[in-house]
């Protein structure tokens, strides 16, 4: 079971991912990875501010699980 708070979820639903508490760890940390390297990055290559929050969800994720 994905421990997950609802702040982080709300922020997930942000960017169109769908987590839910029974996902696993691995994929759920895959699906914001692939979200991140999408949008996550300006045309410079350096993290935006949709790079930075996603980071701290896949942070507290990977934390907490």
């Amino acid at each position: 079971m994905l421990a997950i708070s609802e702040l982080e979820n709300k922020i997930l639903k942000k960017y169109g991912l769908e987590i839910d508490a029974e996902a696993e760890i691995n994929d759920a940390l895959s699906d914001i990875e692939d979200v991140m390297l999408n949008i996550g990055f300006d045309d410079d290559d350096e993290i935006n501010d949709s790079g930075r929050e996603l980071e701290r969800v896949y942070d507290a994720l990977f934390d907490n699980n």
